[in-house]
């Protein structure tokens, strides 16, 4: 859960510890990393879909 407070800081309730983080910094630096990690797993499946596809119109063809 995210909570903003004052602007630039927020607390972020994380397994029942709070702690403070400026936005500025590892707030985004943490998104930033989780977005990568989330495009290179969706990437990754698109590909593994693509390569099966063309497997299957390989035999099929």
């Amino acid at each position: 859960m995210l909570y903003g407070w004052k602007g630039r800081l927020l607390i972020v309730k994380i397994r029942g510890h709070i702690k403070l983080f400026d936005l500025y910094k590892p707030v985004l630096i943490y998104m930033t990393k989780v977005t990568m990690f989330l495009i290179v797993i969706i990437g990754t499946k698109g590909c593994l879909n693509s390569i099966n596809l063309c497997k299957r119109e390989g035999k099929e063809g």
